[in-house]
């Protein structure tokens, strides 16, 4: 079965068609605007654990880039692509360019941080 025919999954609150069922590009762009949606609330979910990320990080002295954690999480996201029928290239380089954008944020909170920190210390 190709990807265009294979069922759409069930998810909570998603009213889409479904591939198969799209007559148009229309549809199938209705259908894509409401899962990005979808993603996009779930991603801003992800999002609100990046600066308690860090400072759980600076709290107990680590850096904000752990390259193991990091590939865990690449290969992790590949496995879990590929149970979903999905290329598991484009998940990982989706997966690692999220990751290195959230690295990013979270340095930058980690930096901020620790420079409080630093400032409330006794001299």
């Amino acid at each position: 079965m190709d990807r265009m025919n294979t069922p759409s999954p069930a998810i909570p609150g998603l009213n889409v068609k479904g591939p198969a069922e799209c007559k148009s590009l229309a549809d199938v762009r209705a259908d894509i605007d409401q899962i990005d949606a979808r993603i996009l609330d779930l991603l801003g979910l992800r999002f609100k654990y990046i600066l308690p990320a860090a400072h759980f990080k600076l709290n107990d002295g680590k850096i904000v880039h752990d390259e193991t954690r990091f590939r865990h999480q690449i290969t992790r996201a590949g496995d879990l692509g590929e149970q979903r029928a999905m290329p598991r290239t484009y998940i990982e380089r989706l997966w690692a360019r999220m990751i290195e954008l959230n690295v990013e944020i979270e340095e930058v909170a980690w930096a901020k941080a620790k420079a409080e920190r630093e400032a409330l210390k006794p001299t």
